[in-house]
């Protein structure tokens, strides 16, 4: 992505059930890392540190909703989160805080859209909107959001979802092979 302010940033990342880690560069920051571990179904701890950046932690916490077939639990209902950072050299702390609602869609399930209002003492109050999914393989999210002292914002990420990826490559071969058998089936009978 690129940004007036920060340059060009790019970052990946993993994750499951039990957390998530990833790995980050940007002009303004340089490298970065992140990790999260889940604790139980609803809470959240992560830390993330960058080479000329900050370094933070965050709390947050998340109701979800009824099991899918596969068990996966959606965000569904209120959050909130808090986090604290600071400079590298120890100065200049930051505290946010945000309280949110999701909402997931019945007439596209996997859809779910986010509101909620934030606080952040560098940036001030500020509201922010989401709405993210799978579509097809991919993954995808899209945020706006505004602050007092920030402005508006917008951010759109979208990636491929491998397991999906990977399910769907074994169905169509699945498939193919199942043709072929019924082809050489039927050149046997002819």
């Amino acid at each position: 992505s690129y940004t007036y302010a920060d340059g060009y940033s790019a970052g990946v990342g993993v994750g499951n059930s039990v957390g998530s880690v990833g790995l980050s560069y940007s002009e303004k920051d340089g490298f970065g890392a992140s990790a999260s571990v889940n604790i139980g179904d609803n809470v959240n701890l992560g830390v993330n540190t960058s080479e000329r950046g900050r370094t933070g932690v965050s709390l947050g916490f998340q109701q979800k909703g009824a099991a899918d077939a596969s068990g996966y639990r959606p965000a569904q209902g209120f959050g909130a989160s808090i986090g604290y950072s600071v400079d590298k050299d120890g100065k200049n702390g930051s505290a946010n805080a945000a309280i949110t609602y999701t909402d997931q869609e019945d007439k596209n399930p996997g859809f779910s859209n986010t509101g909620g209002v934030t606080w952040d003492s560098r940036n001030g109050y500020g509201v922010t909107a989401s709405r993210s999914g799978v579509a097809g393989t991919n993954n995808f999210n899209g945020n706006v959001a505004w602050s007092e002292r920030g402005g508006f914002t917008s951010n759109f990420e979208m990636s491929r979802n491998q397991s999906l990826y990977d399910k769907e490559k074994a169905r169509k071969e699945a498939e193919r092979r199942a043709e072929q058998q019924s082809a050489n089936n039927n050149e046997g009978r002819n």
